[in-house]
């Protein structure tokens, strides 16, 4: 299996202007969304893992064993989606590749976190953040996963 982000739509007078040799970046472009993909080799079949309306599938982290997919959805909104690098107005979620089941990990606002990792055994998950918009240093929280529920909660 291959997984990929792909935006949503193209704009096709962006690549026209960009082929031409006019390369100026416009700031706080409208971008489309973009969501998360699987393409499976053996069949050639591609399918669409996300389709959210109120976010964008901004990076993702598959684990060793391919059960689970940590992803970044940032906000949909434009200014909210492209004004930082920081992604203040994004979250972490966890998908189960078998079921299609997407969970959603924090939900902060303007509070900056690193692309959430799974555990080579698969047990914890974990990722960095500040606790609060003023807080200076990142804290490292982690999640385990409730064998019986699937269900994450956060033991820092």
């Amino acid at each position: 299996r291959v997984y990929f982000v792909r935006p949503d739509s193209r704009d096709e007078d962006d690549v026209l202007r960009r082929e031409t040799g006019f390369t100026v970046n416009i700031r706080n472009m409208v971008t489309p969304l973009s969501n998360l993909w699987v393409v499976d080799l053996a069949p050639r079949a591609t399918r669409r893992l996300t389709d959210e309306p109120a976010l964008s599938v901004a990076n993702f982290d598959v684990s060793l064993d391919g059960r689970w997919i940590t992803f970044t959805g940032a906000s949909a909104e434009r200014y909210e989606r492209n004004i930082t690098a920081d992604r203040l107005y994004a979250d972490q979620f966890l998908l189960e590749t078998g079921s299609g089941h997407i969970e959603r990990l924090t939900d902060n606002y303007e509070v900056r976190e690193s692309l959430a990792s799974i555990s080579p055994e698969g047990r914890w998950i974990a990722f960095s953040a500040r606790r609060t918009r003023t807080t200076t240093g990142p804290d490292v929280l982690n999640f385990t996963r409730s064998p019986k529920k699937g269900r994450s909660r956060c033991t820092a």
